[in-house]
Formats: structure tokens, C-alpha cells, sequence
């Protein structure tokens, strides 16, 4: 198995890696969030400098208001003719033009009866008389905006006019322009840092994945027992290489098997296959001595040729992982089904060997005859590596998930030959086998049908006591 990477996209374009689509996400992340927040400094920048231009036309217009009160007080008894002929006076407009403020002063009808000479005759807003209002409007002649302020003029309780106060915003509105530049350039220069940064922790994060494909790199065929590193703290990351070698330890237990498979394969087959050859020679050459000799041979022949194809026929349903086309499926009583096997291979065991356990109907759902199939491996497996003075059980059990169990006093299983029991070929003690007929294909055959009804086959084994083998198998629906 050769590991190998294509970025390629649909189109034929090479895709960017993973790490610079992380830098620049990280990127364009830390690039919105910087200019959002300037976008936020300089609207409260802009807010604040109005507040302040605000502030400063209505502190003056307050002092002049001040003002107007205090000469009104002194002229009351020259009448209100007085009064309004004293709102005239320049000395109220020109501290306000000094001060670079835009002034403007009207009577209680509205018209204005005075104003500062940088108005150059333009008019401020006029408010409702007598009210306090405020705002933003166009400079007078042009320009930058002002912030204005009307505040009435009394004298005692009476409004004797209004007072029109206007900052101009143009120092604000060039502070706001070099802050925003300053924001630019402060916001590009943390952008390329947050690429800098992104870049360095992308690459950071992502040296588990660059080892772990290097190392996948190196796994083949040849290579199974290699093994992604399985460092760091335990994230996504570690968990990707402990589920992909748990991944590799299933294939590599895989190819194994199917290696031996092949090798067991060849193995069993040459015997029958030189056997079959050396006879099919003897004919050849007439060297049979008489026909009873030739009779011979030729059975020979025709008995390993026959356990030949039942040989091969087994090793093709273990290939394929199909015991052949699925049978008719119905409700079986597991009960009468073991009754049934205990009663045809009471021929293959002495008198009272094979006992029989049934409580009673036990209803799964499946093929009968290759259940049957199934049953008979196991009692057959059983009376071959048990000793013939020894009983075996058929047991079937009723339950949430019904069973039949196989149990014997034989010799037992050690416990390092469990896990390959059901291994094709896989015969136990060698020096027992070859007292046994048989192949070595009857469990897998059978463990292979027990999961093709759902069910399975488990085996509980004491070396020296005997082995029980259970088959489950889910409950049939009710009638």
C-alpha cells in the first residue's frame, strides 16, 4: 500500500495546502478585525471631536449670554429700544471671530442684528427664539461643516434675542484624516504580522500531519508493520494516526492471512496433486501388474481428485466470503434442528456419548439446512479431538438472543491457538491432526455462515477440561 497526496482541483489547478489556506483565513480573520475595529475608533473619534466643537461654541455662547444679561441689567431703565441697540455691538461678535468661532446674534423676531465678520454675510441657523437647539450643517460659504449652537438672550425672564455660536471642524476633520492613515498603516502592519504568526502556528500544527505523511509515505506492501508516530497531546490529530494504525494492524493481520492462506493452499493441494500424478504415471507406463492393481490406481486417482474439489469448493467459499446464494429463510426451531443433528451422527459415536439438552421450541430466523451445516461442524469438530470414552453436550438455550453450545471433555485449546481457531486450514496440534481427517475449512466455513444470519460463533476453552463452542444467533420475529 503506497500512500501518495494529489491537491489537484477539479479543473487541473494545484489546490493550495492546508497550511496556507489556514494563514490566510487567520489572515483575512485578523485583517476584518482590526479595520472593524478602527472603523469603531474613528466613529467614536469623530463623535467625540463634534461633542468637543459642541462644547466649545456652547461654553461661549453661555459667556456671551452672561454677558448680555449683565449690560441689559444696567440699561433696564432706558427701555427695551436700548437693550436690542446694545445686542449691536460689535465687542459681542468679535471675541468669538478671535477665537475662530463663527458668531451671530438675532432679536426675538428672528432677524439677525449682528454677526462676526468671518460670517462674511452668511447667515448660521436661526433655531425656534428663545430655545436652546444645536447641530451640524455646512460651513457658511463652504468648507468643512460647523458645529453649532442657539442659546436665547435674556434679560431677567425676558428674551430679548438669540445667540448663534459655530465651530468649524476642520481641524477635526484633519485630525479624523491622519487617524485614519494611521489606522491603515497600523492595520496592514498587523495584518502582515498576523500572516507571520498564522504561518508559524499552521506549520506548527501541522507537523504531526507532515510526519504522519512521511510515514505513511513509507508503508507498502513489503512495509505492513510500519506504524504512524502517535505523539503530542491527546487531539484530533493523534486520534487520526491511532485510528489509521488500528486500520493498518486490521490490514496488516489481513495480507497475513491471506498469505498463509495461499501458502496452507499450495501446501494441501500438493499432496493430493502428486499423489494423483505419480498413479496417473504408473497407468501411463503399464506398470500396474495386473487389474486389480490398475483398479486400484484408478481409485486412487478418483478419491483424491473428489477430496480435491470438495477442498476447492470450501477454499472458494471462503474466498468469495459467501457461502453461495442466500437460501430460504424462515422460522426454525433451533430445538428440533439440534434434535435432528443429535439423531444423524449418533452413527459416528458410541452408545450414550452424544447427549442432547433442549428446553423446549427455540424460534431464530435463517437458512435451516445451512444452520444445520453449522451444527453438525461443530459436534463433528467436537467427536474428532475428544476422546472416545468422553461425552459431548448439545445444549440449546432460550433467551433474549438464543444459542446452541457444543461442549466436550477433550484435550481443551491453549490459549494462544483461540484467536486463529477459525483461521482457514488452521488445524491446532499438529501431532493431533494428523490422527484427524478433514481439511482444517470446517469452522471458518461455519463461523462464516453464523454471521451471515447475524449470529456468531464464540469458544470458551481449559486446556486439560474441554472446550465449549456457542453459537448465537438472533431470535426469529413473532409468528
Amino acid at each position: 500500500m503506497t500512500v501518495s497526496a494529489d491537491r489537484r482541483a477539479p479543473g487541473g489547478r494545484r489546490r493550495p495546502g492546508i497550511g496556507v489556506r489556514l494563514t490566510a483565513w487567520y489572515t483575512l480573520t485578523a485583517l476584518a478585525v482590526l479595520l472593524g475595529t478602527s472603523l469603531l475608533v474613528l466613529v467614536a473619534l469623530r463623535a467625540l471631536l463634534v461633542h468637543d466643537a459642541l462644547r466649545g461654541a456652547r461654553l461661549h455662547a453661555q459667556a456671551t449670554a452672561a454677558l448680555v444679561a449683565g449690560v441689559a441689567s444696567k440699561l433696564s431703565d432706558s427701555g427695551e429700544d436700548r437693550v436690542r441697540l446694545d445686542l449691536q455691538s460689535p465687542a459681542l461678535v468679535v471675541t468669538g471671530s478671535q477665537s475662530g468661532l463663527f458668531v451671530q446674534i438675532t432679536d426675538t423676531a428672528g432677524n439677525v442684528v449682528n454677526r462676526s465678520s468671518n460670517l462674511n454675510g452668511h447667515d448660521l441657523p436661526v433655531g425656534p427664539p428663545g430655545t436652546t437647539t444645536q447641530g451640524l450643517r455646512p460651513s457658511p460659504g463652504g468648507g468643512p461643516s460647523v458645529a453649532w449652537v442657539s442659546q436665547p438672550l435674556k434679560h431677567g425672564s425676558v428674551v430679548v434675542g438669540d445667540i448663534q455660536v459655530a465651530e468649524s471642524l476642520a481641524s477635526a476633520d484633519q485630525f479624523q484624516a491622519d487617524a485614519r492613515k494611521v489606522l491603515l498603516w497600523a492595520d496592514l502592519a498587523g495584518a502582515t504580522l498576523a500572516a507571520g504568526v498564522g504561518y508559524l502556528l499552521a506549520r506548527k500544527a501541522l507537523s504531526p500531519v507532515r510526519a504522519m505523511v512521511a510515514a505513511a509515505r513509507r508503508i507498502d506492501a513489503d512495509n505492513l508493520g510500519a506504524r504512524l508516530p502517535e505523539r503530542g497531546p491527546r487531539d484530533e490529530i493523534r486520534e487520526i494516526a491511532e485510528v489509521f494504525n488500528a486500520a493498518l494492524v486490521r490490514i496488516q493481520a489481513a495480507v497475513e492471512a491471506q498469505r498463509r492462506f495461499v501458502a496452507v493452499s499450495s501446501h494441501e493441494l500438493r499432496t493430493p496433486l502428486a499423489i494423483i500424478q505419480g498413479y496417473a504415471a504408473l497407468l501411463g507406463r503399464g506398470e500396474a501388474g495386473d487389474d486389480i492393481e490398475a483398479e486400484h490406481a484408478s481409485a486412487v486417482i478418483r478419491d483424491e481428485a473428489a477430496r480435491m474439489r470438495r477442498m476447492v469448493d470450501r477454499l472458494l467459499i471462503l474466498a468469495s466470503g459467501e457461502v453461495g446464494e442466500r437460501g430460504h429463510w424462515e422460522r426454525v426451531d433451533l430445538a428440533a434442528l439440534a434434535g435432528d443433528v443429535h439423531e444423524a451422527m449418533q452413527i459416528m459415536a458410541s452408545p450414550g456419548r452424544l447427549a442432547l439438552e433442549v428446553p423446549g421450541p427455540v424460534w431464530v430466523a435463517g437458512d435451516r439446512e445451512r444452520l444445520q451445516q453449522v451444527v453438525v461442524a461443530l459436534v463433528d469438530n467436537a467427536l474428532k479431538y475428544t476422546p472416545g470414552d468422553r461425552p459431548v453436550r448439545i445444549r440449546v438455550v432460550d433467551g433474549q438472543q438464543p444459542a446452541l453450545e457444543v461442549e466436550d471433555e477433550g484435550p481443551g485449546i491453549p490459549p494462544e491457538d483461540l484467536p486463529r481457531l477459525f483461521e482457514p486450514f488452521f488445524r491446532g496440534d499438529p501431532a493431533h491432526s494428523r490422527r484427524t481427517d478433514g481439511f482444517g475449512l470446517g469452522l471458518s466455513i461455519a463461523q462464516l455462515i453464523a454471521r451471515e444470519h447475524g449470529g456468531a460463533i464464540e469458544v470458551r476453552s481449559d486446556v486439560g477440561r474441554g472446550s465449549c463452542f456457542r453459537l448465537r444467533l438472533p431470535p426469529a420475529a413473532p409468528a
